[in-house]
C-alpha cells in the first residue's frame, strides 16, 4: 500500500543527484545513476539544479500521477510543466510552455534520500522549446 511522507524529507521537483562511487559516498550524500548536464556532485548539485530549474521555468509545478513506497524507497511518476522564461542549457528563453513526464525512485535510510535513480524527458524539453 502506498505510504505518504513528509515533503521535507524528499525533493519535491524532478532531479538527479551525481554519481559518487559508494567508497568516495558521505551518509548524507545521494547517490544516483546519471547526472543532468553540469550538474555538479551531491546536496549542492541538487540545490544547483533546482536553482536553475526556477530559474528557466519560473512557474515550474511538479505533479505526482503515482506514489508507490515501501519500507525503504519511494517511487514518483510525475508531470513537469512550466512556462520558459530564463536560460536553459544554452537556450535563451522562449516564453513556451512546456510538459515532460518523469520517474523518480529514492532509497531511505534514518528518514534521507542515500540513493536515487531517476529519468525525465529532457530530450522532450528541448524539443518542445525548439518546435
Amino acid at each position: 500500500m502506498p505510504t505518504s511522507l513528509p515533503s521535507s524529507t524528499w525533493p519535491t521537483t524532478s532531479t538527479r543527484a551525481t554519481s559518487t562511487p559508494p567508497s568516495r559516498r558521505s551518509p548524507r550524500t545521494p547517490s544516483t545513476t546519471i547526472p543532468l548536464p553540469d550538474q555538479g556532485p551531491g546536496r549542492e548539485g541538487f540545490r544547483q539544479f533546482f536553482l536553475t530549474l526556477a530559474g528557466a521555468f519560473p512557474d515550474a509545478r511538479i505533479e505526482p500521477a503515482t506514489i508507490v513506497a515501501d519500507d525503504e524507497h519511494v517511487a514518483i511518476a510525475d508531470t513537469l510543466t512550466g512556462t520558459h522564461r530564463g536560460e536553459l542549457q544554452g537556450v535563451a528563453p522562449t516564453g513556451k510552455r512546456i510538459e515532460a513526464r518523469g520517474v523518480q525512485i529514492a532509497r531511505f535510510a534514518d528518514g534521507k534520500i542515500v540513493e536515487r535513480w531517476g529519468s525525465s524527458d529532457e530530450l522532450g524539453i528541448m524539443r518542445q522549446l525548439e518546435g
